[in-house]
């Protein structure tokens, strides 16, 4: 089976919409988790006591300076001074840079590699009942 249509479309999708897609998911996770991201860059002790950057923002898109002198810019920066980065499709990686937060950040470096099949799953938990799953007769559990 090739998947979902959900899948099916995910997988077609050009590359800067599966960017802005998983960074859409990623957000959306962060915030149903209670860690908040601000829309515009906000002055953050957390961020400040947490990431080696030029800025104190938590935010999209804050630079973090690395230690062979170049920058990092992950898609987010939370209120909780973390760095988010989103991935999404089957080939997605990250770029070198990225890689270099791994050990500098270390819990403070967060990846999410959303997949195809995920957006079925996701859509599903959003768009499926809220009162639980529909009575099927009298199979019980």
């Amino acid at each position: 089976m090739l998947g979902t249509i959900s899948e099916q479309a995910a997988n077609a999708l050009p590359s800067s919409v599966k960017g802005k897609l998983g960074e859409g998911l990623s957000f959306a996770k962060s915030w149903a988790r209670g860690e908040t991201i601000p829309i515009e860059p906000t002055l953050s002790d957390a961020v400040k006591n947490n990431i080696p950057a030029p800025g104190v923002s938590a935010g999209p898109q804050q630079w973090v300076q690395l230690p062979n002198g170049r920058y990092a810019r992950p898609d987010f920066m939370t209120d909780w001074g973390r760095a988010l980065e989103a991935k999404f499709g089957n080939s997605a990686s990250l770029t070198k840079n990225q890689k270099l937060l791994i050990p500098l950040l270390g819990e403070n470096f967060q990846v999410d590699h959303w997949l195809p099949r995920d957006i079925g799953d996701f859509s599903g938990g959003w768009l499926g009942s809220t009162s639980g799953p529909a009575a099927w007769g009298d199979e019980g559990p």
